[in-house]
């Protein structure tokens, strides 16, 4: 038999403890409901920030991802600087069009 034990910030099972600030436990009416596409781009997750508050966001764990998609944007706009920056292109330019797009789309 498999038995679970869930705590705010731990499970144990099998005599084994996980433990991380991800692990929470929060009943479903508390649970923020935030529509989010199954295939959902780093696009779709830096919207987030300007539809929901920081808490909500961190009741659905998705701090973690909304961070990674920032390094992965500011990846790309380094990538697109590079070839870019022999026409007068600044970093800046190519986040205020970026963060443009981001506020003014529509929802998914």
């Amino acid at each position: 038999m498999f038995i679970a034990l869930f705590d705010t910030g731990v499970v144990t099972f099998s005599g084994s403890a996980l433990e991380s600030d991800s692990i929470k436990i929060i009943h479903p009416e508390n649970q923020p409901k935030i529509d989010l596409p199954i295939n959902y781009s780093n696009l779709n997750l830096l919207q987030l920030e300007f539809q929901y508050s920081y808490e909500e966001l961190d009741r659905m764990n998705l701090l973690s991802k909304i961070d990674k998609a920032k390094e992965n944007l500011d990846e790309s706009i380094r990538k697109a600087l590079s070839a870019l920056s022999v026409y007068g292109v600044k970093y800046d330019d190519l986040e205020k069009i970026v963060r443009g797009k981001i506020i003014n789309i529509k929802r998914f």
